[in-house]
């Protein structure tokens, strides 16, 4: 390879303690060569010294007086190779927990870390809008981050697509692309015989996709029409450049409806989808086993974020 020409680049911004570091080491165990803060102005130059293909670079509010300098830096970079910009970000309440608990010093001393926090999230919009994928790593273990960032690009050649499931009662995910209200469809949670199992069960998959008995309307019809216009976004995420996609499914609490739905789309869209170069990476999760993990489509996830785990390492 010839000084950086076609290198995967990997940009990864966003809010202090949303787990930045974590996410730069994570690449550094797949094989990418890290640096963190280094000016925007000098990104260019590093692409042409470094002759491996694989380059990751961090960005935060700390290179403050360079940040106008980003969207230039990265324009020159895509002109020779494959640059994805990531944008790690947490609500305003995870922040202050992970800060409280570990005690740091903001990186914008404005008296009080929630105005540093309101700050730093003004200062970085034009960044979050540039980003290819942006990640809410409130509800994420550190282990599960660094998963997922390794997952994402081990396969960055590929288009990757995530199906979320959830349950609207927790929350929605924030940083899904689209986010599909599952609530009309046949509730499996009113028989008793099926409120304990869960969407990946065959009896409650087999409720959800027929005429419910206190619903009006056909679950399979519905199912056909959303994964129909699934198809289309998909598609038309695809052609546009984008290198990533994140649809969201979400029934009432996130047990049965959203991730029968969910399981049946990762099955089905795989085989409409197999000629396209995509990976699909389904994960449930508001759907908790015996023993309190959330449940991914490709295993399980550790137990939610601990105060401690990204502050201190950011």
């Amino acid at each position: 390879m010839t000084h950086g020409v076609n290198m995967n680049i990997v940009i990864i911004s966003g809010r202090s303690g949303a787990g930045k570091s974590t996410a730069l080491r994570a690449l550094e165990d797949i094989g990418y060569f890290a640096v963190d803060n280094l000016p925007p102005g000098l990104w260019p130059a590093l692409s042409e010294l470094y002759k491996q293909d694989r380059l990751a670079i961090g960005i935060d509010v700390r290179a403050k007086e360079f940040l106008g300098a980003v969207p230039e830096a990265i324009l020159k970079l895509r002109g020779g190779h494959r640059l994805e910009l990531v944008y790690l970000d947490a609500s305003d309440e995870t922040l202050l927990q992970r800060y409280n608990f570990t005690r740091r010093v903001h990186p914008l001393p404005l008296g009080s870390l929630l105005q540093g926090l309101k700050e730093e999230k003004e200062l970085l919009v034009p960044l979050k809008g540039m980003a290819q994928w942006v990640l809410d790593t409130s509800d994420y273990s550190a282990k599960r981050l660094a998963s997922e960032i390794q997952q994402h690009f081990q396969h960055s050649n590929m288009f990757q697509l995530r199906l979320i499931s959830f349950g609207f009662k927790h929350g929605a995910p924030t940083d899904a692309d689209n986010i599909f209200d599952l609530r009309a469809m046949p509730n499996p949670f009113y028989d008793l015989t099926l409120r304990p199992l869960d969407g990946r069960d065959k009896a409650v998959s087999d409720y959800v996709f027929g005429q419910g008995a206190r619903s009006k309307v056909s679950g399979e019809e519905l199912y056909l029409s959303l994964r129909d216009f699934a198809l289309k976004l998909i598609k038309a995420a695809k052609q546009a450049d984008r290198l990533s996609y994140s649809l969201a499914l979400g029934c009432t609490g996130g047990k049965h409806r959203s991730v029968a739905v969910t399981e049946r789309l990762n099955r089905e869209l795989g085989e409409y989808l197999a000629d396209e170069h995509i990976r699909i990476q389904p994960f449930h999760r508001d759907l908790i086993n015996v023993h309190g993990l959330a449940v991914h489509g490709l295993g399980l996830s550790d137990q939610p974020l601990a105060a401690h785990e990204f502050a201190e390492q950011e």
